[in-house]
């Protein structure tokens, strides 16, 4: 329902009335609205969630692969519900956490949370799960500034985990770019081969010890005044 555009548990009605998806799948009826509700609470106040997970990482054993690369995003879904509050962008709803395989889309672990919890929160446990739940075999992280942590960059370091994280733009991470002298920067270039608008540049930072120096990417371009 989520990925056909569903915002309430009334559309559950729209998956009913798809004949082509019907014969696809083979699946000729659905609860209605009402039943779809009181199943999803008995499972969210109880153990139901617990168990699902450990269904899912029975499922993920046969998935074939390794060394995947694991995307982990908070992702905001807005809602009028009672219980919903504002996230960081000003809407209102939830921000549940995702763990996503880049080379096949699966959903590995997920963890919901309030629209107003910090996506920082809990980054480690949460890639503890996921590596967990598909049978460690995840050897690369990518996430947005949320990991920009110390305590997510030593776990990873410690497990010998390769990660990319977008780097929040602190004064610590300003001071080396700023140290980067100008002949170091080069143009980039696309995909197929051309110069690009924006030039490229990388240098360290000491996230966590002069001794476990982690490579800093930069990019930098000219802002168009109107």
């Amino acid at each position: 329902m989520f990925h056909d555009g569903a915002s309430g548990l009334e559309d559950v009605r729209e998956l009913a009335e798809d004949k082509a998806l019907q014969k696809m799948i083979d699946i000729t009826s659905y609860p209605g609205s009402d039943a779809l509700g009181n199943w999803l609470r008995r499972q969210g106040s109880s153990t139901g969630v617990d168990c699902l997970w450990k269904v899912m990482k029975q499922l993920f054993t046969n998935i074939p692969g390794k060394d995947f690369t694991l995307d982990i995003d908070a992702t905001i879904i807005e809602a009028n519900k009672g219980d919903s509050e504002k996230t960081y962008k000003g809407t209102i709803g939830y921000q549940p956490m995702l763990g996503i395989i880049a080379e096949n889309n699966i959903d590995v672990f997920s963890e919901f949370r309030k629209g107003n919890c910090s996506p920082k929160k809990g980054i480690v446990n949460f890639i503890a799960h996921c590596r967990e739940n598909i049978g460690n075999r995840i050897s690369y992280v990518r996430s947005d500034s949320a990991a920009f942590q110390k305590s997510v960059v030593k776990y990873l370091v410690k497990e010998g985990l390769s990660y990319s994280i977008t780097a929040i733009q602190n004064e610590a991470v300003l001071k080396r770019i700023e140290e980067i002298p100008e002949e170091a920067w080069n143009i980039g270039i696309d995909a197929e081969g051309m110069k690009t608008g924006y030039s490229v540049a990388e240098t360290d930072y000491a996230f966590i010890g002069k001794r476990n120096k982690c490579r800093l990417i930069v990019k930098r371009e000219k802002k168009l005044h109107s």
